[in-house]
């Protein structure tokens, strides 16, 4: 496994990890538990199904040393979330660490998703707070997360680790809430 950081979450440890070959076969049954759930289109599949998983890795490592410029993305890391007692992969998270127009109103710094049948845990809480601290060890401060208007969960997840709300966009046919987690942002409980 490549270098990673422990976290300790309800007397479990897990892994945050960078993408690796190692950890493919944990990473395609967490992708394949969204498809059999019918939930779409997230990791770039594209790349993933058409070059396969070395090259899909690769290619999370060339987005994070700038290289995919040219096509319209931001630099970010990318990580995943592994839990230690089984080596399953329970979640993934990005973190741009900067942002051009179209993820200052869209996208945000941080995005994440938690495997299905692991949701209500509190490990989406775990991977905001977590990419949050990162961002702003990185400088980022304000670390902005953006969800649907719908997706009253993440709104609820964002605002409990001490996002704050501001400015909703109409995005297409759709509204996007917006929160800023500060560097001095605390959690509410």
């Amino acid at each position: 496994m490549s270098a990673s950081i422990t976290l300790n979450h309800q007397g479990q440890e897990f892994f945050l990890a960078r993408p690796a070959v190692a950890l493919g076969p944990a990473f395609l049954e967490f992708l394949n538990e969204f498809k059999a759930r019918g939930e779409g289109h997230f990791v770039f599949e594209d790349v993933l199904e058409t070059a396969g998983l070395p090259a899909y890795v690769a290619w999370l490592e060339q987005g994070e040393r700038g290289e995919l410029a040219h096509a319209g993305y931001v630099p970010w890391s990318a990580y995943w979330l592994v839990d230690a007692s089984n080596n399953s992969v329970v979640g993934i998270s990005s973190l741009r660490h900067e942002l051009n127009m179209p993820m200052r109103t869209r996208g945000g710094h941080v995005g994440y998703r938690v495997r299905p049948s692991r949701r209500r845990s509190g490990l989406g809480s775990l991977l905001l707070r977590e990419m949050a601290r990162l961002g702003h060890q990185r400088g980022i401060d304000p670390v902005m997360v953006v969800c649907h208007e719908d997706n009253i969960e993440s709104a609820g997840l964002i605002l409990s680790c001490g996002g704050t709300e501001y400015e909703p966009i109409l995005d297409g046919e759709r509204n996007l809430r917006r929160f800023r987690l500060h560097a001095d942002s605390r959690p509410r409980r």
